[in-house]
């Protein structure tokens, strides 16, 4: 929420209603977000009757969302087309692919829908080959949305070849290449793209699922006793209605957010490299999934990411349901949250609290009549950005129908309690993050990294800066803007005394503003911060605490907590160490510093499959792997200097592992590499708990 807060400048709670979803079998949602079971009965313009046992009820168009989940593809050759239909070949023991083409159709014979011929120009691209691979064939498919002006073949040895697809009977494909014809045998080819641009479907009003992973969007649907008949591309008419497994509505009166344009979306990246908002798919180009259910609809965003979305004329609710999808396997964190925006600003409406991977999807719903826009936020939780893979599955603007109950009530304001006096007052400083006013003095936030960032506190009256990250401050940079820049580095297991000290002699004798920040301005800098208005006698102990929880420190770095709680003033006979505007980082702090990165490098590496990122194509993934092991190394060192060996003895599996790790990239060995870093992870959660989250 933080994350929201500050770019956003909102202050006032709103209320919101939060549930866990039952993955119930044959579940029916409807379009208020009321979940009840029971089996399709029939379809008919647009009206769904469902059985539930002993009852029958009857939903009218724009009255329910949808039945049950898609159906994971079957590892068998398919057709997709251009949007969201593709189709998958039935099961062939002769060993030929039940796909043929031609100038001007193609032909697919499925299990579930029977034999289907399309336009040429409808076709996108045909998996085969690739369909037995889930990852490539989401690479591949990602390719061939992009536009081109020539076919293009993907040889299941990994080359790709340009020019014209002739005709395809199954068995052989006929290319034109390099001014000649070369046939091509199915078991070589991954997949082919065609040239020519295929229309999406006009005025879908369905998504239909089969058991074999078929999805079609068919304008109409209508399902009785004896057969299941699709409009899509001609009329499409099947009597195994017992293979329909999913059928989702995109009626006109719900607007999904996938649908619509966000007005503005911005991610602000944890370290470097930036992640899209993505529509209708994970951030890693699967299909969204929760609780071990795939999601046709909804939006992926990686923290921290805010999306505005207009509302709709007439809508009066969004709903979606919130997860980490589950490519992260039960990895990463994160919090969810929705600002309404009216005339009188902008206003908090929803927070999550954590999110976990493998947790259950949790309903959203928030009242958005007469509000202008909403703002979708994701914010990190633990552990940084890690996997923070975050999915609002099925999120849509809804107009509620009378029958529905009315909205809850708004949460009544706050009473005002021993902190409201020093409310911490969110800022929107431009290059900066999590920026808030704690005290007319104090102001704590994220580092800056940018000429515009230091122009901004000189903007806001602020004369000196203290950062208490281990990075080296940009002196330079805060001259020219008259800034005095001040270095007192500390850990997320806590303030030494110190740095206590070091904070008060800054309250005593700087004058003017003081900005105090860390990296990202969550966790370290606000505790460093709350410190210091308690040094300066400007907050009670109860305010100081209440900085960290709007603030986001995240609870589990209990040192934090604790020396904010704890803090005593200095006493008379406490010397104050001097102030420097460069701190000499070594021991735990500098091998942290220097793991924190490597780490963060390897896990962008492993993203892109274990090659350099575009945006930065310098990394060495051996290198960063030795790097990794001289921060735990060192950290060891250091801990066995200072007679923790209990902490010592923690580090022994991320040694191993990262000294493992190198040798399984320099050996070309990625899955070892990724089963690696899995167990990296394991073993600096274990760190954290027994060492850094109790001190």
């Amino acid at each position: 929420m933080s994350f929201a807060i500050r770019a956003l400048a909102c202050t006032i709670a709103l209320g919101a209603m939060l549930a866990t979803t039952a993955q119930a079998a044959n579940q029916l949602v409807l379009t208020s977000g009321a979940r009840t079971a029971g089996q399709v009965v029939s379809l008919n313009a647009g009206t769904l009757v469902v059985n539930s046992g002993d009852n029958t009820s009857s939903y009218g168009p724009g009255e329910w969302l949808r039945w049950q989940h898609p159906a994971d593809c079957e590892p068998r050759p398919q057709l997709w087309l251009q949007g969201r239909t593709h189709l998958v070949a039935k099961r062939d023991w002769t060993g030929k692919v039940p796909i043929t083409l031609n100038q001007q159709t193609a032909t697919i014979d499925t299990a579930s829908l029977g034999k289907i011929t399309i336009p040429r120009k409808q076709l996108n691209c045909l998996l085969i080959e690739a369909a037995k691979e889930p990852l490539r064939s989401q690479q591949i498919l990602a390719q061939a949305q992009q536009p081109a002006d020539t076919d293009r073949v993907w040889l299941a040895a990994g080359d790709q070849l340009s020019g014209k697809v002739l005709s395809f009977n199954g068995v052989t494909l006929e290319f034109e290449f390099a001014g000649g014809k070369v046939p091509l045998l199915a078991k070589d080819i991954a997949a082919v793209a065609l040239a020519s641009t295929p229309q999406a479907p006009q005025g879908s009003r369905y998504l239909v699922g089969m058991a074999d992973g078929s999805l079609v969007e068919s304008t109409e649907v209508t399902l009785d006793s004896e057969q299941l008949v699709l409009t899509a591309l001609g009329e499409w008419r099947t009597r195994k209605i017992d293979q329909l497994v999913f059928v989702q509505s995109l009626d006109e009166s719900i607007d999904y957010l996938s649908d619509l344009q966000p007005v503005d979306f911005r991610h602000t990246p944890y370290f470097t490299g930036t992640w899209p908002l993505a529509r209708d798919r994970a951030l890693a180009g699967s299909p969204l999934r929760a609780g071990g259910k795939s999601y046709a609809k909804g939006l992926a965003m990686h923290s921290a990411a805010r999306a505005v979305y207009r509302v709709p004329a007439g809508a009066k609710q969004l709903l979606a349901d919130v997860a980490i999808d589950d490519s992260t396997h039960r990895g990463g964190s994160a919090l969810f949250a929705v600002y309404r925006v009216n005339a009188e600003g902008v206003k908090p409406a929803y927070s999550s609290g954590v999110v976990r991977g493998g947790d259950a999807p949790r309903s959203v719903a928030v009242d958005v009549a007469g509000a202008t826009a909403v703002v979708l936020v994701v914010d990190y939780a633990e552990d940084g950005d890690q996997q923070d893979h975050a999915n609002w599955l099925d999120a849509r603007f809804v107009q509620v129908a009378a029958s529905e109950p009315p909205p809850a009530e708004p949460t009544p304001e706050p009473t005002p309690d021993a902190t409201s006096k020093h409310e911490p007052q969110p800022l929107e400083l431009a290059g900066l993050e999590n920026v808030f006013q704690l005290t007319p003095r104090v102001t704590s936030g994220s580092g800056p990294a940018t000429d515009q960032a230091f122009a901004s506190l000189a903007e806001q009256g602020i004369t000196t800066v203290v950062s208490v990250d281990g990075a080296k401050p940009d002196i330079d940079l805060a001259h020219k803007h008259g800034l005095r820049y001040l270095h007192i580095p500390i850990g997320y297991d806590g303030l030494s005394r110190e740095a206590e000290l070091a904070l008060a002699r800054v309250m005593q004798e700087t004058e003017g503003r003081v900005y105090i920040h860390c990296h990202h301005g969550k966790h370290r800098g606000p505790a460093a911060a709350a410190i210091a208005c308690l040094a300066d006698g400007a907050l009670d102990p109860a305010a100081a605490a209440h900085v960290l929880e709007v603030a986001g420190t995240s609870e589990k770095y209990r040192g934090l907590w604790r020396d904010v709680a704890e803090f005593a003033p200095p006493k008379p006979e406490e010397q104050l160490p001097e102030l420097v505007e460069t701190a000499s980082v070594t021991g735990r702090v500098a091998a942290m510093s220097q793991i924190d990165m490597a780490f963060e490098h390897l896990t962008a590496l492993e993203s892109n499959e274990w090659q350099a990122p575009a945006d930065h194509p310098d990394l060495d993934r051996a290198e960063q792997a030795t790097l990794l092991w001289e921060g735990y190394r060192e950290s060891q060192r250091f801990s066995e200097q200072q007679g923790e060996a209990d902490l010592a003895k923690l580090f022994d599996p991320s040694i191993t592992q990262a000294e493992q790790l190198r040798q399984a990239l320099e050996q070309g060995d990625v899955a070892k590499a990724s089963t690696l870093m899995t167990e990296l992870k394991q073993s600096c959660a274990t760190c954290h708990e027994g060492y850094r989250n109790n001190r």
